[in-house]
């Protein structure tokens, strides 16, 4: 999978203007926490994988550059994760816990919609060669324009009762995003040649039940907690069966019942049927609340 959208750090202009000593401090610290998350999953995946994917992983380069775009790709020898992807699930989690914890109902798909809105102009922007407009945390979204986000701080996820649930959220999502990009390798889809969408789209589909597989096999990270990534794919995967066919991958809803399902039907193979009913009513409240 290869997204490339233009995000910016708050309200900091990041693009061919000179990234101020600032912004590249808050780089450097998303880039960190992407490295020590994918580092972490390596280590912790050994057991869920065949001696073939063991092999094919430890060949594989992390490579996570210091940029503000949100870049997911898998190429020969390498995986690609940018910097910018810490600041975006931290912006998803961020809304995802102010309606789920905090009262603020309504604030995620508000929030969510606004987001994908804006990183859609904006990669449109850069692809014209034009300047591209700041995006908003959801604190800063709810200052700006009220409704459900109105009165959130965004401190307010590092309270000692919150920022568990806060930092869970957040490393499913990086972990997910890594393990299906992972797939693409383990699964042979470099290999595969040209491709047409039908077969890029059921490739696609393949590492997302690889992905949830290994993190359920593994007890790395619960599918559902990286639900407010599968919303924001939602929002950018289309919304009609047209969009789905002229796509390389399938609707962002289908990925998301897809693979919430079967993270389900996992872990009651495992005997677990709380976490499989829990993960079933968090779909459906995901799907309830899509803007």
């Amino acid at each position: 999978m290869r997204l490339l959208f233009i995000l910016l750090l708050g309200l900091l202009l990041i693009g061919t203007a000179q990234v101020s000593a600032q912004t590249q401090q808050e780089l450097r610290s998303y880039q960190r926490n992407v490295i020590e998350v994918t580092s972490f999953v390596a280590d912790r995946i050994a057991s869920a994988l065949t001696p073939e994917e063991r092999a094919i992983q430890r060949s594989l380069r992390v490579r996570v550059p210091l940029d503000s775009s949100f870049t997911a790709q898998a190429t020969q020898g390498r995986i690609t994760m940018s910097a910018g992807i810490g600041w975006i699930f931290q912006q998803l989690a961020a809304a995802q816990i102010a309606e789920q914890f905090l009262g603020f109902r309504g604030c995620s798909p508000e929030y969510l919609e606004y987001f994908a809105i804006n990183v859609i102009e904006n990669s449109d922007r850069a692809a014209e060669g034009r300047s591209v407009n700041p995006v908003l945390s959801p604190g800063g979204f709810g200052r700006r324009y009220g409704g459900a986000c109105r009165g959130f701080d965004d401190r307010t996820v590092f309270h000692p009762d919150i920022m568990n649930a806060y930092a869970a959220q957040m490393n499913a999502s990086l972990t997910f995003l890594y393990l299906h990009e992972l797939a693409h390798h383990t699964l042979g889809h470099l290999e595969s040649g040209n491709r047409t969408l039908s077969i890029s789209r059921e490739q696609e589909a393949a590492a997302d039940r690889w992905a949830i597989r290994i993190m359920v096999e593994s007890d790395l990270a619960a599918p559902a907690a990286a639900l407010p990534m599968m919303r924001f794919l939602v929002l950018l995967g289309g919304e009609t069966l047209e969009d789905e066919r002229r796509s390389t991958h399938p609707l962002g809803m289908r990925r998301m019942r897809d693979s919430m399902r079967y993270a389900a039907e996992l872990h009651r193979r495992r005997g677990d049927h709380e976490l499989a009913d829990e993960t079933l009513d968090a779909m459906e409240a995901a799907e309830e609340f899509m803007p």
